[in-house]
């Protein structure tokens, strides 16, 4: 059964500037020695081979930098290298945060590690638990930070600089959210301390009752020639250039902020904000909502800001609490040899 941790919400905006100094080390927060702010590179907890080869293969020669191996004769020998035993089980040290082995060292532990049977087999069990854990940990849509008073502070990994400055977050001069779908659709301009600045909110009828999915999105299966059909066509295409006539009249502030949230599911939908050549979305970095959306409304939009600007305080640590993973099961499905025709009208063809 999953352990909850009972947590305080609280707005970023009310919390003091001196308590925001914090640092970050592998997505887990960690208070520095001083008490001030330490600039600490966040890094994944694994790296992929295939991105590795592809790092190096930019330098010029084929490397492994898992087994600090500078140089191979050619790339068929690097991908040799990275199935062998020596490659895998410094893979491993790596999620450990610990150096890699000489291969003459490796050598000389290889009797070792499978003399030792049953309890090597036990340690990379639990190596493969902790290695699920910190995935688990670096999955996890906030990033938590302790405090010098003991208590521990989570906060949105969306809402937040790649850095992790809590500090950056609480002092953001523009923030733009725009929610669409349904024929739907509300965006704001937040100021300093979450003030609105500017909103603006459309509706129309797009979509039949209790069907789903716009008509405008829905053409290519067939071009429904009914009055219903016509008017969801003719609103759906008022209300793209609606959408496209706000987000040039804010270009500069979209251009100016500091974060652009867009919620827009749906691939009609998203191309309504970036799918034509003017776009003033293209140029910025979008940040997707990490958190259900309802209707979009200006007060679902004002909910969403609050949301994203608070953090939560608690007694607990949350990632000391975070479940192992379960393994995925190989399910086998097995069909019945014979079929009943009991159903059908008529027996089948012999």
């Amino acid at each position: 059964m999953k352990e909850k941790v009972k947590q305080k919400r609280v707005s970023i905006f009310s919390i003091d500037e001196a308590s925001l100094g914090v640092g970050g080390v592998d997505g887990i927060a960690v208070e520095t020695a001083d008490g001030g702010e330490e600039d600490v590179e966040v890094k994944d907890f694994r790296e992929e081979e295939g991105e590795e080869s592809e790092r190096v293969g930019i330098e010029g020669s084929a490397v492994c930098l898992t087994c600090d191996v500078r140089q191979f004769h050619d790339y068929r020998e690097q991908r040799e290298h990275f199935g062998t035993d020596w490659h895998r089980h410094n893979l491993r040290r790596k999620t450990r945060k610990r150096p890699p082995l000489a291969e003459a060292h490796f050598e000389k532990l290889a009797d070792t590690l499978s003399i030792s049977g049953s309890e090597d087999e036990d340690e990379e069990d639990r190596e493969e638990e902790e290695f699920q854990r910190l995935e688990a940990i670096r999955r996890m849509p906030k990033l938590e930070y302790s405090l010098a008073s003991g208590e521990y502070l989570s906060a949105w990994k969306a809402a937040l600089p790649d850095n992790g400055s809590l500090s950056s977050l609480k002092n953001m001069k523009l923030t733009c959210v725009f929610l669409a779908g349904g024929g739907h659709f509300a965006g704001a301009v937040f100021g300093p301390k979450g003030k609105v600045l500017k909103h603006q909110t459309y509706h129309r009828y797009t979509s039949r009752k209790k069907q789903g999915g716009e008509q405008d999105f829905n053409e290519k299966a067939s071009r429904a020639k009914s009055a219903g059909a016509q008017i969801r066509r003719y609103n759906m295409q008022l209300l793209r250039q609606e959408i496209r006539a706000v987000l040039k009249d804010w270009t500069n502030e979209i251009h100016s902020a500091d974060l652009v949230f867009l919620h827009a599911p749906g691939k009609g939908t998203r191309e309504t904000f970036l799918g034509y050549p003017d776009s003033p979305l293209k140029d910025v970095e979008l940040r997707r909502i990490p958190f259900t959306t309802r209707r979009a409304t200006l007060d679902e939009v004002k909910r969403v800001m609050s949301e994203l600007t608070s953090v939560y305080l608690s007694s607990q640590s949350v990632v000391e609490v975070v479940p192992v993973p379960r393994k995925v099961l190989d399910l086998k499905v097995v069909f019945p040899k014979t079929t009943t025709w009991s159903h059908c009208s008529r027996p089948p063809l012999k």
